[in-house]
């Protein structure tokens, strides 16, 4: 009966062993994508130098441009806010957005960052703090940690992209605002020397609106700009 008993362990172990080799192990998709079929999403990644649009405007210099400073400013309202301008016209509108990350390199105090929709048009060269436009909703707010020294911070701004996507028409940028009074932030431009500390912009997208379903997912296909 011992002996009987082993063989049948090993049996069991070996068919064991087979069924685990045939059965190919099923990934999962991340968790911040739930249901997204990731082969059908494009990875759109914009970074531009000197040829990028952002500037900011201030309230104590209301007549001043500032669209070639290495640096945003973005302080605690009533004295300064940024504008950045990303080229998202290879997403058509109508396409799905999965997610939108920008990175900012800077130096930060304790408080919020507001991101919101700009509402009309603007030129870098010429805006003031006279002349800024206004912004639109939705409006994303985070909240971020001290970083005296600068370092990179990544923030999530899907719902303000899939706005400006759905209204090319209208496809102004985005606003960004700090909200805690006196209390700034420096942020590096587009025209910053340093290459890793320009805006960047990640757009996770599905092409055209087409369906996101619940299927297996694969490689994310990259575009980069």
């Amino acid at each position: 009966m011992f002996h009987e008993r082993r063989l049948i362990t090993a049996i069991v172990t070996v068919l064991a062993a087979a069924c685990a080799a045939s059965s190919p192990v099923q990934a999962t998709p991340p968790s911040s994508l739930p249901g997204v079929a990731m082969s059908d999403v494009d990875t759109l990644v914009l970074q531009p130098g000197s040829e990028g649009v952002d500037t900011y405007v201030y309230s104590l210099q209301p007549t001043a441009n500032f669209g070639t400073v290495a640096w945003l400013h973005a302080t605690g309202l009533p004295y300064a806010e940024a504008f950045v301008r990303f080229d998202l016209s290879s997403i058509l509108p109508g396409s799905t957005i999965v997610s939108a990350e920008i990175e900012l390199w800077g130096e930060y105090r304790d408080g919020t960052l507001t991101f919101a929709p700009v509402a009309s048009t603007w030129d870098e060269a010429v805006v003031t703090w006279n002349t800024k436009p206004g912004s639109t909703v939705p409006e994303v707010t985070h909240p971020i940690d001290t970083c005296s020294s600068g370092c990179s911070k990544t923030f999530e701004i899907a719902d303000v992209v899939r706005y400006v996507v759905d209204h090319p028409q209208s496809e102004c940028g985005t606003k960004i605002t700090g909200n805690t009074p006196s209390i700034g932030w420096m942020l590096g431009s587009s025209d910053n020397p340093t290459p890793s500390r320009r805006p960047k912009l990640t757009v996770l997208y599905v092409a055209g609106g087409v369906p996101v379903a619940p299927a297996g997912w694969g490689g994310v296909k990259s575009t980069y700009r």
